[in-house]
């Protein structure tokens, strides 16, 4: 292992020889390794989770994940990056379902539109006129 000269400086500075430098080195090469594989542990559940639930989109979507990031490039370039119900152009933008997949709405281009995160996320699984009536 080669141990860096601003590391062996300052473990000399402690009175430490180089014998007891390397050793605390080889200790604090452990302990960052343990660390990244602990840390890599914890995420892989959470990133197996994200894998899963994006699966599971597409397959509600009945598309393919390129056919449908080809189909949001299209809605973004056609609606300007605006969201369609509050104009919003800054922050999280997403592609909605006018009429919602679960009541029967399409991918088709004339039921996709830009909205912003608040605006996808409040309007959820209800068309823009059942959401606006609940405000």
């Amino acid at each position: 292992m080669s141990i860096p000269t601003s590391v062996m400086l300052k473990l000399a500075t402690i009175g430490l020889s180089s014998d007891q430098a390397e050793a605390v080195a080889w200790m604090l090469g452990e302990v960052e390794r343990a660390t990244r594989e602990e840390v890599l542990s914890h995420l892989e559940p959470s990133r197996e989770s994200a894998r899963l639930r994006v699966a599971r989109y597409h397959e509600r979507l009945g598309l393919a994940a390129r056919a449908w990031r080809d189909l949001r490039d299209l809605v973004f370039l056609r609606d300007g990056r605006r969201c369609h119900y509050c104009g919003s152009t800054s922050g999280s933008l997403h592609i909605d379902h006018v009429v919602p997949l679960v009541q029967g709405g399409t991918n088709d281009l004339g039921n996709l539109v830009v909205a912003c995160r608040s605006c996808n996320c409040g309007k959820s699984g209800r068309t823009p006129e059942q959401w606006r009536a609940e405000h």
